[in-house]
């Protein structure tokens, strides 16, 4: 089931990290604790790529594809995969 949405995972976190950093009061090393901390979720999404990653597929083909409906007209859609050269 993560297979499906573990790309907009790794895209998502550091903007959604970025944005509570940017909300976070600047005291001490609490920014930087924050940033290394969406920086380590991120690191540990990506590990679930070539952990899932099946390396007998056909050659040219995305894994982990995510194909969804976003705008009805002008039939905009949102749309990721990886293949083996972005793993």
């Amino acid at each position: 089931m993560i297979n499906h949405y573990i790309l907009s995972l790794i895209v998502l976190t550091p903007l959604v990290g970025a944005a509570i950093l940017a909300l976070l009061p600047d005291k001490g090393k609490t920014m930087q604790w924050g940033a290394l901390a969406v920086t380590l979720l991120t690191f540990l999404f990506t590990l679930h790529l070539p952990a899932w990653y099946h390396t007998g597929a056909v050659a040219g083909t995305f894994q982990f594809v995510q194909d969804t409906p976003w705008i009805a007209a002008p039939a905009i859609r949102y749309h990721l995969g990886v293949d083996a050269l972005g793993i």
